[in-house]
């Protein structure tokens, strides 16, 4: 039930002189009820100019004073534009909210706002929103929290940097190689070091972290966007001579995401193993469109010169 005062101010907003109004606005403003949003958010659109600059104060105001409540908000727009306010003012206090909703709104155009909002505040307090960030299902958001990242800099974003590594857009990990190379990281754990041979074309140093380096491999071959290295990884198995990644990619040829069923055919031919050459029935679960990959042919002369350079080694 909202207070008697909220309504009265509503009822306000219609009434009166100009100056009345802005008064009304004013006080909406400094309320802490999130009705308070919807009375403003229309107003900060009107045609009055001298009324729309106020709602959009007063907006503000209220974002900054109570970002849990204006990122709690019912309507994705309003919420949308409270992102916007609470990165334009660096807001820190709404560190958590936003990194909340960045991780956990299913509108991909929030979550963006909401990541663009934390680079803009940019404290290191930040950063473990961000890295969340760069797991999300959609490219653009975990590209905007890359270029956050990389704007902030320091020890704990080279770690958060190096989870795209695995990533499953081809140009984001070469951004993420890039960096790292420019810092001076160096992979620690074996895995880290697998990906740093694949991102980097070396077939040998990716070898030697075996059998750590089956995982990263597979990764590659079926998800990754670039065709180039998914060739790269497929054939640097076949020269392994894996058993276990032969009958995973077997077993991807029922995946319910027909690129992973593509690029799981295209690995068992360099294999050259039979099941590639047999028609593959496919899946009756519907992919939801967040889980397709859309084909890129960013970096394909770069990628391909390491797999011809693989393709000779001895």
């Amino acid at each position: 039930m909202l207070p008697r005062r909220l309504r009265t101010l509503e009822t306000n907003l219609s009434r009166g002189t100009t100056e009345e109004r802005v008064a009304t606005i004013e006080e909406l403003g400094r309320t802490h009820h999130g009705y308070a949003l919807d009375l403003l958010y229309p107003i900060a659109n009107a045609e009055n100019s001298t009324l729309a600059v106020a709602a959009q104060q007063a907006f503000g105001k209220f974002c900054v004073a109570n970002p849990k409540v204006a990122m709690r908000h019912g309507s994705t727009f309003i919420r949308h534009e409270a992102a916007f306010v609470l990165g334009r003012d660096k807001v820190v206090a709404a560190i958590d909210e936003l990194a909340r909703v960045a991780r956990n709104d299913s509108d991909e155009v929030l979550r963006l706002g909401c990541v663009e909002a934390l680079g803009t505040i940019a404290t290191p307090t930040v950063v473990p929103g961000l890295r969340g960030a760069l797991k999300d299902n959609a490219i653009k958001v975990r590209q905007a929290a890359f270029d956050a990242l990389r704007s902030i800099g320091g020890s704990a974003v080279e770690s958060a940097v190096a989870d795209l590594l695995a990533d499953h857009d081809w140009e984001l990990r070469s951004k993420a190689q890039v960096l790292l190379q420019t810092t001076g990281w160096v992979p620690v754990t074996r895995e880290q070091k697998a990906l740093w041979g694949i991102v980097n074309g070396r077939f040998d140093d990716v070898v030697s972290q075996l059998p750590e380096a089956i995982e990263p491999l597979l990764a590659a071959t079926l998800r990754v966007n670039e065709p180039s290295v998914r060739q790269w990884s497929a054939t640097a198995l076949a020269r392994i001579g894996s058993s276990e990644a032969r009958r995973r990619l077997r077993g991807a040829l029922a995946s319910p995401t027909p690129s992973v069923r593509e690029a799981a055919r295209d690995a068992l031919l360099i294999f050259g193993d039979s099941l590639a050459n047999q028609p593959v029935v496919t899946p009756t679960v519907v992919v939801p469109p967040s889980a397709r990959h859309q084909e890129s042919l960013n970096g394909a002369f770069h990628a391909a010169t390491w797999f011809l350079s693989l393709l000779g080694h001895p």
